[in-house]
């Protein structure tokens, strides 16, 4: 074959070689695709010897040449010599040829044409032209360009070996993801698979996976999220987007959407890449393809045909572009997320899952392989620890709360309406049964005093006049005039006698304005000077409160209405009080006994404890180291023995009872 070349480049410099060798072997042994790899090879080789140009053709799967590569002035030589690359093809040997000159007075040029094998096999042919044209400068030309075919030989290996092994990762990547999705059948557990396992197979930035129900999308799971707000802003962005792309039921990726979407679909996946700071993402529809026989699944198992299970929202939130094994996974992931999804929805369809799963549990736990004779171990302990329960007895005791009280206490209460004029007392003061304790004003009981005096004062010279009258001038006054002033007389010291009468009732009043102790004791009202002094009071207010905390202490405790058919039932049946074992908050490590006196028969409200029946127990005195009136206890109401079974049980047993069996049946 003839090429007219211009020969105006130097023959190779042989110095120079073994250098170029190494910057081929360098380029060779770079993890770069073949094509980058053609070019970058070829135009060293050309650039370094100073070849005229040089063409690469490889050999597809197909067996079929292909230009690949070129460099130096190229266009001189054909875009697909076939003769040449199947002369190549057949020989597998290096073949010389002299170009011919571009004009008359030019050096005639060398073609080098080499194949490029691998381990044997033809991979594909270079040539190369110099501007050489003696036989031994060819024949140099041809072994270097042989030499630099070795480079080719190792790049191809090695990139083979490259592949081989990313093969065999993406391998171990699929198998892992699909033993992580297959682990499992719970459908928080599967989509949490999904959205993490799967973010890392596709190494994208973000993966959210989403269920449908209905119409609707949820997000079920979002990569590097373990709990998710339904509310939140990108929540709800991500459902809004899977229900605008869901009615095209095919992959729609962002920047590049179908051509089937309008201005206004593309408008709404440009807003949500700009609201949530997104370069790029890509849905996928997860929709299950109906199951159908081997020859009618080409004509009708369509996508318009398959179950909605979900959907898949891939995002990448910095420059990327896509690798071109994106869309491989991309759908790899797809079809294991399908089936898992598919796989876990079909287990939890299964009519009361959760009672056959507990049921197989329970028999895989009770007789499963060597379980069997620990089973009845267990069953027998049990059965005697339930004997035990039901054939022995356990005191029997109601828990409830009182309060420690002197037997003897007193309320002073105001016996006349009035202003505290003086408070003779302060708490904690010790009084004699009659002492004065408050001084009371009443202004009102005063002013009637005095007007009732001033009365009485009119009516006796009023009567003293009549007597003088009478008994002066008896000679001269007329019968009828002396009846009179006898009349007038007796009718004033009548008057003045129920005048006296009602002074001697109003001192009694101004004597009950001194209130005295009702019995000897201690004033337990606390502050009760700053509460009392200078301050009004109506007739039958509750002033203070005296205790003798020197005699008598009983225990007044509150006794749940729901609890005290428990305590009567215990008093009937014994003959003797029941016994009551009480410990004081002052002091919870003593613990001591009480006899009880006295059960209410009424229940009374009394606050945030509801209904209660008060109970007296009678304590002895020298019990209490600290004797503080109205200080709070715990205790037991002892009544009697019972089976341990129902002792331990009562609460939950009266329950059931009351608010299960009482209100259904």
């Amino acid at each position: 074959m003839s090429v007219p070349f211009t020969a105006v480049a130097p023959e190779p410099t042989p110095g120079k070689l073994p250098a170029v060798l190494l910057s081929l072997r360098g380029i060779a042994e770079r993890d770069i695709d073949a094509r980058t790899f053609y070019v970058e090879w070829l135009t060293t080789l050309c650039s370094s010897t100073s070849a005229l140009a040089g063409r690469c053709w490889t050999i597809n799967r197909q067996g079929i040449w292909e230009p690949i590569a070129a460099a130096g002035r190229a266009d001189g030589l054909p875009e697909l010599p076939t003769e040449r690359l199947e002369e190549l093809r057949r020989s597998g040997q290096p073949i010389l040829a002299l170009a011919e000159p571009a004009a008359e007075s030019a050096e005639a040029c060398s073609e080098v044409w080499c194949p490029l094998s691998v381990a044997g096999e033809l991979r594909g042919a270079v040539v190369v032209v110099f501007a050489v044209a003696s036989a031994a400068a060819r024949q140099g030309c041809a072994k270097f360009v042989v030499e630099a075919s070795e480079s080719v030989e190792r790049f191809h290996l090695l990139h083979d070996r490259r592949e081989a092994l990313r093969s065999s990762e993406r391998k171990d990547r699929e198998l892992a993801l699909t033993g992580a999705l297959r682990q499992s059948l719970d459908l928080k557990s599967t989509t949490a698979t999904i959205a993490n396992d799967g973010r890392l197979f596709l190494g994208s930035d973000r993966l959210a996976v989403l269920i449908r129900r209905g119409r609707k999308f949820h997000v079920a799971a979002v990569s590097g999220q373990t709990e998710l707000a339904r509310r939140a802003g990108a929540v709800r962005a991500l459902r809004e987007l899977a229900t605008t792309c869901a009615p095209f039921r095919d992959t729609i990726t962002y920047p590049n959407p179908t051509a089937k979407c309008d201005a206004s679909f593309a408008a709404a996946l440009a807003r949500y890449v700009d609201e949530h700071f997104v370069k790029r993402f890509v849905f996928v529809p997860l929709i299950a393809l109906p199951t159908l026989p081997e020859q009618e699944r080409e004509r009708q198992a369509t996508v318009s045909q398959g179950e909605w299970l979900g959907a898949l929202i891939v995002e990448y939130f910095g420059e990327s572009t896509p690798i071109a094994e994106e869309a491989a996974r991309i759908e790899l992931l797809a079809r294991s997320a399908t089936a898992a999804l598919r796989s876990s929805r079909q287990y939890y369809s299964l009519f009361l899952l959760p009672v056959w799963r507990c049921l197989g549990a329970c028999w895989q736990a009770c007789f499963g392989p060597g379980k069997v004779l620990r089973t009845a171990a267990i069953v027998a302990l049990v059965a005697a620890g339930c004997g035990a329960l039901l054939f022995t007895t356990s005191e029997f005791t109601t828990y409830c709360r009182g309060h420690l009280q002197p037997v003897e206490q007193r309320r002073v209460f105001a016996p006349l309406d009035g202003v505290i004029r003086k408070l003779l007392v302060k708490h904690g003061d010790h009084v004699r049964a009659g002492q004065a304790l408050i001084e009371l004003q009443n202004t009102d009981l005063e002013i009637a005093t005095a007007e009732l005096q001033g009365r009485r004062t009119s009516a006796f010279e009023q009567s003293l006049a009549a007597e003088r009258a009478l008994f002066n001038g008896t000679e001269q006054l007329p019968a009828a005039e002396r009846a009179r002033l006898s009349g007038e007389r007796n009718r004033l010291r009548e008057e003045i006698a129920s005048f006296d009468r009602q002074l001697q009732l109003y001192g009694t009043k101004r004597s009950e304005l001194v209130i005295a102790s009702p019995i000897e004791g201690e004033i337990t009202t606390w502050n009760a000077d700053d509460l009392l002094h200078g301050r009004p009071v109506r007739q039958g207010q509750q002033l203070l409160t005296v205790a003798a905390v020197d005699g008598p202490w009983e225990l007044e405790l509150n006794v749940p209405d729901d609890r005290s058919g428990r305590i009567v039932d215990a008093a009937r049946a014994s003959a003797e009080p029941l016994r009551v074992t009480y410990s004081p908050a002052v002091d919870p490590s003593l613990v001591r006994e009480a006899k009880v006196v006295e059960i209410q028969n009424s229940a009374d409200l009394h606050g945030e404890e509801g209904n209660v029946v008060l109970v007296r127990a009678a304590i002895r005195t020298e019990d209490l180291p600290q004797r503080r009136p109205g200080a709070e206890a715990a205790a037991h109401v002892h009544c009697g023995r019972r089976s341990t079974a129902y002792v331990w049980t009562r609460d939950v047993l009266d329950f059931i009872r009351a608010k299960v069996l009482f209100r259904w049946f």
